[in-house]
């Protein structure tokens, strides 16, 4: 059994589902953060889930990081564009590079061995 402790950002998509069972049965400790308050259907039951509201109360989470070896970065906004403001792209940017830059940064300030980003977009 490998004791490396993997957390997943986007643990509800297709990829972090995947990536998830995989892991699971390879004998990794697995976590998903995701923003579903809910159970996650067809994950493994092994796998734990937290909820998290968005990257950055996950990012500044220090204790909660320092946990994980690994943290495979899977979160994204894909396809909702908040169109109340001036520039929609905007709420993409905040998401896909200022928050993935800030978790990126706190998981080595917390010694995350590893950050793997992985995008579908």
């Amino acid at each position: 059994m490998n004791s490396l402790g993997v957390l997943i950002t986007g643990g509800s998509g297709f990829i972090g589902k995947s990536l998830a069972n995989m892991l699971i049965a390879n004998g990794f400790n697995v976590t998903i953060s995701t923003r579903q308050t809910n159970l996650i259907s067809g994950l493994d039951s092994r796998v734990k889930q937290i909820y998290c509201h968005d990257l950055n109360s996950l990012a500044v989470s220090k204790d909660l990081l320092s946990n994980f070896d690994i943290i495979v970065h899977c979160a994204a906004r894909v396809h909702l564009v908040d169109r109340s403001h001036d520039d929609p792209g905007n709420s993409f940017n905040i998401v896909n590079f200022d928050e993935t830059l800030r978790l990126a940064h706190h998981a080595h300030k917390s010694g995350v061995k590893r950050f793997i980003f992985i995008s579908s977009i």
